[in-house]
């Protein structure tokens, strides 16, 4: 699966996921192999800007009490 700064997550993936956009959100834990072991996913839609939201992401870490 494609990440919001451009890099490539392997995702376990959820037996009751239901992946109907081309964009979604991943939630879940980081494995000790840096995969993901999806809880939930959000479907996002077929047009969403990666990019504002990879920025989003960037300032959630650098601002964590705002988020």
């Amino acid at each position: 699966m494609s990440a919001s700064d451009k890099g490539q997550v392997e995702v376990h993936v959820n037996s009751q996921s239901q992946y109907g956009t081309e964009y979604v959100e991943v939630i879940g834990k980081v494995r000790d192999d840096l995969s993901i072991e999806e809880f939930t996913c959000a479907n996002f839609g077929n047009s969403f800007d990666m990019d504002v939201y990879n920025e989003l992401v960037t300032k959630m870490q650098q601002f964590p009490s705002v988020f």
